[in-house]
């Protein structure tokens, strides 16, 4: 941290050597003076306060301008070293936050790993019929992401077989339930137009992941019916949190 030039207080040396200094002159003078007043008479024992008080106020004086210096100078470091404490801590929270975000980052990014991973992603791949002149849809939908399981639809949409691809031509889906729809396999299913917008024909899939969270996604069917586009997905907490 950077910070203002901090005083080191006044010099003992030199206020020690000023002592001696002023003892040295008193010594002298009072030698010559030859410890006797003017009448030449000696001072009397009464009068040695008086002489002593005189001797020693300077140096009083002087030793309480040396600590009144040198508490100033104690004060001004105590308080550079609390500001300097405060910056280091400022600091210190400054790096714990920015640890916090990187590791809030890491985590999104995991968890957008394992959406990637988990989520099925529905694609239209052909649809049989007209919008305009029929009662109901044929759609040909694969699953292109992760494994999707105990798949079921709204009312509008009846799932009819499942088609695992050449090898495993597939089955009926009884009562309009997928149990197990992996990566790559397609399901025939039929929507009812008099179920729907003719306009916007919506419905939805609901299924659960393999990591056991429960979704449903909504799709309209658009460009005149050669795709299915998803328009909102739901959570199991999202629901148990509303």
């Amino acid at each position: 941290m950077s910070g203002p030039r901090i005083g080191k207080g006044p010099s003992t040396i030199r206020y020690a050597l000023g002592t001696v200094i002023y003892l040295l002159i008193v010594a002298i003078g009072a030698y010559l003076l030859g410890f006797l007043d003017p009448n030449g008479k000696p001072i009397e024992p009464s009068e040695w306060g008086d002489v002593l008080a005189g001797l020693f106020s300077p140096l009083a004086f002087l030793w309480l301008l040396y600590a009144a210096l040198s508490q100033r100078a104690e004060l001004e470091l105590q308080r550079w070293e609390l500001a300097r404490n405060n910056e280091t801590q400022h600091e210190q929270q400054r790096e714990m936050s920015r640890q916090a975000d990187a590791l809030l980052a890491q985590t999104r990014k995991m968890e957008a790993q394992a959406q990637a991973t988990y989520e099925p992603i529905f694609v239209l791949r052909r649809m049989e019929g007209k919008l305009e002149t029929d009662s109901f849809l044929v759609l040909n939908i694969q699953n292109v992401g992760g494994t999707a399981l105990n798949v079921h639809s709204d009312s509008s949409l009846s799932l009819d077989s499942i088609v695992f691809g050449q090898e495993y031509p597939g089955a009926n889906v009884p009562a309009g339930i997928v149990a197990y729809w992996p990566p790559n396999a397609r399901v025939n299913s039929s929507l009812a137009l008099d179920q729907v917008d003719k306009l916007a024909p919506t419905f939805s899939l609901s299924f659960r992941r393999l990591d056991a969270l429960t979704v449903t996604h909504k799709y309209v069917l658009t460009h005149g019916g050669k795709r299915i586009e998803l328009r909102e997905v739901i959570y199991e907490e999202d629901i148990r949190g509303t």
